[in-house]
């Protein structure tokens, strides 16, 4: 008896500390795009939303699988605030160069992208709360390959 309590108790340490280890998975809306998002991480995000430091670097990766061929594209990010969509300055915005693919992108096949953010000083220095990030991306023919927005909070150090 003492046996099978000792294992079930074991059991759930190991669980639990896999959770943690793998992390909170990120909430995010789809806005549109021909792929399918399976999944968006975000390391330096441990709430909802997600709270980002001004100055700071984000990385975060997401695995997508697109719906037509990709053979080139451009990524755009903006900041939802006020009523307003704001573009954020991401000057690393080729699909295909720095993100871990390789165009041509094939239709129906999972890919992992990997990006990096330099969160630069453009707003004035308020936090802004309910705001929401939204990273998309265009094809060669500008429809959208995908689209997606988090919850987030700025905040100056």
């Amino acid at each position: 008896m003492a046996v099978k309590i000792t294992s079930i108790f074991l059991v759930c340490i190991l669980t639990t500390l896999s959770t943690l280890a793998v992390g909170k998975k990120l909430s995010f809306k789809k806005c549109g795009g021909y792929s399918d998002i399976e999944s968006v991480d975000i390391p330096s995000c441990s709430s909802d939303p997600c709270v980002f430091e001004i100055g700071s670097t984000i990385n975060a990766s997401m695995s997508f699988t697109p719906s037509e061929m990709v053979e080139k594209g451009t990524i755009k990010v903006f900041v939802l605030a006020f009523g307003l969509r704001v573009p954020f300055p991401y000057p690393d915005n080729d699909v295909c160069k720095n993100h871990g693919l390789v165009c041509p992108l094939k239709s129906e096949q999972q890919y992992d992208a990997k990006m990096s953010l330099y969160l630069k000083d453009i707003f004035p220095h308020f936090h802004l709360k309910k705001a929401k990030a939204e990273i998309m991306a265009k094809d060669q023919s500008l429809k959208t390959i995908f689209c997606f927005q988090i919850d987030v909070i700025f905040k100056y150090k």
